[in-house]
């Protein structure tokens, strides 16, 4: 969280995760969680559950299928035209 700048606040607001659970992953290093809980963690950061606990860095394209999982089908709409629009936007620029 430190590496990043994530505030607790961010993790409960995306993820879902209770502000205890992650105060008490935070404070005891040698506690566990749900492996519900840690994919939600680690999709917060866009990675696999593998790669948040091995410290492995994710590709970029991984990260952003990533975080687009925990997007209800809503926002996945809204995000996908967004996208589009940016590409129209690059299309009609070079034109």
């Amino acid at each position: 969280m430190e590496a990043e700048g994530t505030k607790i606040a961010d993790l409960v607001r995306s993820t879902g995760v209770s502000r205890d659970v992650l105060n008490k992953l935070l404070k005891r290093p040698d506690v566990t969680t749900s492996v519900e809980n840690a994919i939600l963690i680690a999709s917060f950061y866009g990675k696999t559950v593998n790669e948040f606990v091995q410290r492995q860095q994710a590709a970029d394209i991984d990260k952003a299928a990533t975080l687009f999982g925990l997007l209800t089908p809503e926002e996945r709409n809204m995000l996908a035209a967004q996208v589009r629009g940016i590409l129209n936007a690059r299309a009609s620029l070079a034109s």
